[in-house]
């Protein structure tokens, strides 16, 4: 009986071990998901949340990233994301610089999404 108890004991400790390793996971986790700078290394230009997105999406291509951030606040108006011609036109824009439509409309999601735009 005594030996099943410790064996009962031994295993408990075990599982908290492994439980506490796994907070320990998500903790890290969390901290990279809400600040991704930290948790990745980005060239020294791409220094802004917009860029870090464009640059994570842009098969982290740092010149092109660069390219598009301007390209986007060189072209953007006012109210450009209510889906009418401000935003087909930017669009268009990003379109130009990386000629592939598919590849433009998940930009265009991405872009809509950054606040700095």
């Amino acid at each position: 009986m005594s030996r099943l108890l410790d064996e009962l004991i031994q295993q408990r400790k075990q599982e908290t071990i492994d439980y506490l390793r796994y907070l320990e996971q998500i903790k890290e986790l969390a901290k990279n998901v809400s600040d991704p700078a930290e948790s990745a290394s980005y060239p020294s230009k791409i220094d802004t949340k917009a860029k870090r997105a464009l640059y994570d999406n842009l098969d982290k291509d740092e010149e092109l990233s660069i390219v598009m951030d301007e390209a986007v606040r060189y072209n953007k108006l006012d109210g450009w994301r209510d889906g009418g011609i401000k935003e087909k036109k930017l669009r268009i824009e990003v379109n130009k610089i990386i000629n592939d439509p598919q590849k433009t409309m998940e930009l265009m999601d991405i872009i809509k999404a950054q606040s700095e735009y």
